[in-house]
């Protein structure tokens, strides 16, 4: 992936204060032996938010490893300021697995698992503009790099509210929910009778998870019921793929 480390620390360096690792969870307690070499650079940023407005920021490596972990509020500005411009231009070394840092701090895979997701991509050298990409399709260009940090913070600030405007309107007054009862159960009934359902469902199944922002509902039925939807979309996902080897 495209990444002009040092170009970015210059660009960087005086913006936020480098003690942020300092609310590193990927540290010497945590850490494990990676497979094979790393570059030292934070691919992909990814947020997880809960109903709480707690807030934990992931610095992936890739798939498998992490070179970042830490738990925030997300209206806390400064700090996640400070971490986003640490992640962006710093080089790293320590390396850990998200559920073992987490763990460290009493955040079981099963609670984070309950968590909205969103994703700040690195770009590439055929869109150099693009230094960050958002999962909502939004970006970070490289024109406005020393406010990075500011923007990130920003987006955390308000993602709680946003996300809950969004099921507000989603649900209808409590309408919406029968409409998810009823897709689980079709997802449950497709999960024990065809192991391509996966594939025939596929455009629902996108529409659904599309509809993730439902995990930061006010509504704890709405909540619960659009988790046991993603559960049986993985199941699906997993059966799938056995299927089709």
């Amino acid at each position: 992936m495209f990444f002009a480390g040092r170009e970015t620390a210059v660009l960087l360096e005086g913006v936020g204060d480098m003690g942020a690792e300092q609310w590193n969870l990927v540290n010497e307690s945590t850490e494990v032996k990676p497979n094979y070499e790393l570059d030292g650079r934070v691919n992909s940023i990814i947020t997880y938010l809960n109903i709480k407005n707690e807030l934990l920021i992931i610095g992936w490596i890739d798939n498998n490893y992490i070179y970042w972990a830490s738990k925030t509020k997300a209206d806390d500005r400064e700090k996640n300021e400070q971490i986003f411009n640490y992640l962006a231009g710093g080089s790293f070394e320590t390396v850990s697995e998200t559920r073992r840092a987490l763990e460290s701090i009493g955040i079981s895979y099963e609670e984070w698992r309950h968590f909205y997701k969103e994703c700040y991509d690195r770009g590439n050298e055929k869109e150099p503009e693009k230094v960050w990409k958002l999962s909502s399709g939004a970006y970070y260009r490289q024109c406005d790099i020393q406010q990075h940090g500011r923007l990130f913070a920003y987006d955390m600030e308000r993602m709680l509210n946003a996300q809950q405007e969004k099921c507000r309107a989603r649900e209808a007054d409590g309408k919406y929910l029968e409409a998810l009862e009823i897709y689980l159960k079709k997802l449950t009934k497709g999960e024990g009778n065809d192991p391509y359902y996966y594939d025939k469902e596929y455009q629902l199944i996108q529409r659904l998870k599309a509809e993730s922002y439902l995990l930061l509902s006010k509504d704890e039925r709405v909540r619960s019921t659009y988790f046991q939807i993603q559960e049986k979309i993985h199941s699906l996902y997993c059966i799938y793929m056995s299927a089709i080897k």
